[in-house]
């Protein structure tokens, strides 16, 4: 199994050890909180690798794909 939330791929047993996270364990208590007050979370949107190497055009790449990711939720 391999972690992929960090900037890099690296294996599982090593992601424990520096102390990394699948995105959704981070986002499950947000879910479990809007599923307790009844509001229906949507799927997360995730950038990865984004915090040390990612050149002005992945960037831009990737803030075009998140404008098409939330559109398609408008009317949800």
């Amino acid at each position: 199994m391999v972690d992929m939330s960090g900037d890099k791929a690296v294996p599982l047993q090593l992601a424990q050890l520096l102390n990394q996270h699948f995105v959704e364990e981070l986002v499950a208590p947000f879910v479990a909180s809007m599923n307790h007050v009844g509001v229906q979370a949507l799927p997360h949107y995730a950038v990865y690798g984004a915090s040390f190497q990612a050149t002005d055009e992945e960037i831009n790449r990737s803030a075009e794909e998140y404008m098409r990711y939330i559109k398609q939720f408008r009317d949800f």
